[in-house]
């Protein structure tokens, strides 16, 4: 036990000290590692852009994600009641949803607000991480950090902001990359029940 949570105070600091002024930033990382390839947009926020992980006195569980580019609707397989309270946080990896893009992080393509129907959300960045909870549920812009307080009770999927039926070219036929996040699960909101 005393092993794992100095592996948990290590990781802790390790993750602070990226975020100290004169940190490696996306911009300047070259992609690597299988799928990744070719320059970022320079315009991308990157993972500076990440909030801290919760203290570790309030987290309950942590677990990885990756997700890819070029499926729709990733099962994370993380089941969440209504009131549970997650964090998602982008650890690494860079993804695009065309050829013609540079790679980016999961804030998406920067300056490139979707306007257009057929897309997972309209109103933020092309490519940028996006999720819902059940099959159902609403999706929702995530990025590279959302704290999230379940609405609903559902598995919690996850996807990249594109045109989820090709109606504007190849939707995720021609998509590459993908996404490693940490998930963080802080607890239950204690929220009064709907009628």
């Amino acid at each position: 036990m005393k092993k794992c949570r100095k592996l948990q105070l290590l990781l802790l600091l390790v993750f602070a000290l990226s975020l100290l002024p004169g940190s490696i930033e996306a911009k300047d990382r070259p992609p690597g590692g299988p799928g990744f390839g070719g320059s970022l947009d320079s315009h991308d926020n990157g993972p500076h852009d990440r909030g801290p992980p919760p203290a570790m006195s309030e987290m309950i569980d942590e677990s990885t994600l990756t997700v890819s580019a070029r499926k729709i609707w990733q099962d994370t397989g993380i089941k969440l009641k209504r009131g549970d309270i997650v964090i998602i946080s982008y650890k690494r990896g860079y993804w695009k949803i065309s050829p013609s893009h540079k790679y980016y992080t999961g804030v998406g393509r920067s300056n490139s607000e979707v306007k257009a129907r057929g897309y997972v959300v309209r109103g933020v960045n092309e490519g940028a991480l996006c999720g819902r909870i059940g099959k159902d549920g609403k999706a929702f812009y995530i990025g590279n950090t959302k704290k999230i307080v379940a609405e609903e009770d559902g598995t919690l999927y996850l996807i990249a902001n594109d045109d989820i039926q090709g109606k504007y070219g190849d939707g995720f036929k021609d998509n590459t990359g993908k996404l490693e996040y940490a998930v963080y699960r802080l607890g239950r909101n204690q929220a009064p029940h709907r009628p």
